[in-house]
């Protein structure tokens, strides 16, 4: 049986990335996902969902400083569960991990112009 452990969105960088470096060099991102809905009798709605992106070693050295918030940016990378907070067992939140391995990648598509 073939498995896979592969998340790949396409969203808009919704805060500042942050250096989060302890012995690699690693960079959290938030990245904001939008989907348009319509509802029963026809009202439109938007559901948005927030994936935290971590790049690991070369590819937080090399994007870290190109991409910022309100990008629109491509992420392929594994996904992850780490421990949410010390002290509360059975609490996790799901990480996209990007590498520069394993064809992961963070690929900027929209520059903002705001910024």
């Amino acid at each position: 049986m073939l498995e896979s452990n592969r998340a790949i969105i396409i969203g808009h960088i919704s805060a500042e990335p942050r250096d989060v470096s302890n012995s690699i060099a690693a960079t959290q991102l938030t990245v904001r996902t939008s989907e348009r809905l319509t509802r029963a009798g026809g009202k439109k709605t938007e559901m948005l969902d927030w994936h935290r992106v971590v790049l690991l070693g070369k590819m937080s050295d090399l994007m870290c400083s190109q991409v910022s918030e309100g990008d629109k940016v491509l992420v392929k990378g594994t996904m992850h569960n780490a421990p949410r907070m010390k002290g509360r067992p059975n609490q996790y939140a799901t990480n996209i991990i990007v590498t520069a391995y394993k064809g992961d990648t963070l690929k900027l598509l929209e520059k903002n112009i705001a910024s």
